[in-house]
């Protein structure tokens, strides 16, 4: 069918579209045909998916939150379970994983980040780190009975067997239903101004690649698109009802 309208708010998002493993963005070797079996969202493991990990040897690959968070839950996983066994690798090259943001005034993410670091550098319990390391090949061994991983990690060429593989490694905007207009990175405060008039693009998805997106701004967006969409001031979005706004412009 074909819809017709004034204005077009795309807040698809990025999370169904995961990145791959491979370096340079490709799929690993065997990635593709390996990818149904393998966790590309963070999974609730310390809840519905628990049995999923516990006592198994799980690999996680990944720098940033997402992937803290797998390792974090996972290491607690270990506790409850000493069989669980956790193989974080990652392609950077900082010893320590996470960078810390001095005075982060979000305490839970500093949180993370301090735990997950200790973990990663204490070199004992139920978890090894691997910095500088790229993913070269994946064998899936079939539904449930793990893969093999190649990789190579800084000049060493190594292999690992496990049950489980978690691929933290994020998130790209599916550009392919917009690929015919002029759509280009937003360079104006709120990410919303594209030379494609009346198409606005909204939440993660205006961000690209960078990984820095948060919820505040996204909501700025929306506040920001709809005044300019009625010629209110903010300050009404913010306090009155945004569907009695529009109806009354």
């Amino acid at each position: 069918s074909i819809e017709e309208a004034d204005v077009v708010l795309d807040c698809t998002g990025t999370f169904a579209t995961h990145r791959w493993l491979g370096e340079g963005g490709i799929p690993a070797l065997g990635e593709i045909a390996a990818s149904k079996h393998i966790s590309y969202i963070p999974d609730d493991i310390l809840g519905k998916q628990k049995a999923r990990y516990a006592g198994k040897s799980v690999i996680v690959v990944g720098g940033g939150y997402s992937a803290a968070t797998s390792i974090s839950n996972l290491a607690q996983l270990a506790e409850q379970d000493s069989a669980t066994w956790i193989i974080w690798l990652n392609r950077g090259t900082r010893s320590t994983p996470l960078v810390r943001i001095f005075s982060d005034t979000f305490r839970s993410r500093d949180r993370l980040s301090a735990t997950v670091n200790g973990l990663a550098n204490r070199g004992e319990g139920h978890i090894e780190y691997h910095a500088q390391t790229a993913i070269q090949a994946i064998e899936c061994h079939g539904p449930d009975k793990g893969f093999r991983v190649s990789a190579r990690c800084g000049n060493e060429e190594m292999v690992w067997e496990v049950e489980r593989l978690i691929a933290n490694v994020g998130y790209v905007p599916d550009l392919s239903f917009c690929r015919e207009l002029h759509v280009v990175e937003p360079d104006d405060k709120y990410g919303l101004i594209q030379p494609e008039p009346y198409y606005y693009m909204l939440g993660a998805k205006s961000y690209g690649r960078d990984s820095q997106f948060l919820l505040q701004r996204g909501f700025e967006q929306v506040r920001e698109v709809f005044a300019r969409l009625t010629g209110k001031p903010k300050l009404d979005l913010y306090q009155g009802n945004l569907a009695k706004t529009l109806r009354a412009a």
